[in-house]
């Protein structure tokens, strides 16, 4: 890891996000997606951080999952020309409206095709048969931390050997697969009607 600004020290405030996120920009040399997932981080990027970020020369978009159509439209005026990414399966179509130009996936692992298929009427604003089969695939998908119900999903489809986990994450922290298998079979049955 090499940067211009390797000897930088970062402060502890919201502008550790843009020190630390130029650090990394400055190693790339290809365009890169910031996240916002404070469900994950604890803590949601702060606006004047990514209106900073937003000018870094190899910023390029944002993963938006802050679960917030207000936040979403707060960010996306603060750093216009990028472009904004749904980080949330089952908000595609509200985030769709609001300006979301595609989606970053937990869906798509299990179910690339119809994911696929789901992302494109939700940007065309084709919404009616989206929800709330989509809102119950997520709840499925999030039934257990994350990517615990998925894995076990790819392992019983036989697309990965083994839903192997590492520590703390466990298989036991789902209550079965069956509520998983249904949801597989409802998208299934809704990606043959929609094609």
């Amino acid at each position: 890891f090499s940067s211009r600004r390797r000897h930088t020290r970062c402060s502890r405030d919201w502008s550790s996000d843009v020190c630390s996120s130029d650090l990394l920009m400055d190693a790339s040399s290809l365009p890169c997606m910031i996240y916002n997932v404070p469900g994950r981080s604890a803590v949601k990027l702060h606006p004047e951080a990514l209106r900073r970020i937003s000018q870094h020369e190899n910023f390029w978009a944002v993963k938006e999952s802050s679960g917030s159509i207000a936040e979403f439209l707060q960010y996306r005026a603060l750093a216009p020309h990028a472009r904004f990414y749904c980080g949330d399966d089952a908000l595609m179509p509200f985030f769709a409206s609001a300006g979301a130009v595609g989606l970053v996936s937990v869906a798509a692992n299990v179910w690339p095709e119809a994911t696929r298929k789901y992302a494109e009427l939700a940007l065309q604003g084709q919404h009616g048969s989206l929800l709330p089969l989509w809102s119950d695939a997520s709840n499925a998908l999030f039934s257990a931390s994350n990517p615990v119900p998925v894995k076990a999903l790819l392992a019983r489809k036989g697309w990965i050997r083994s839903p192997g986990l590492l520590p703390p994450l466990s298989d036991l922290d789902m209550s079965g697969l069956d509520p998983l298998l249904e949801m597989d079979l409802r998208i299934q049955e809704w990606l043959g009607a929609t094609i």
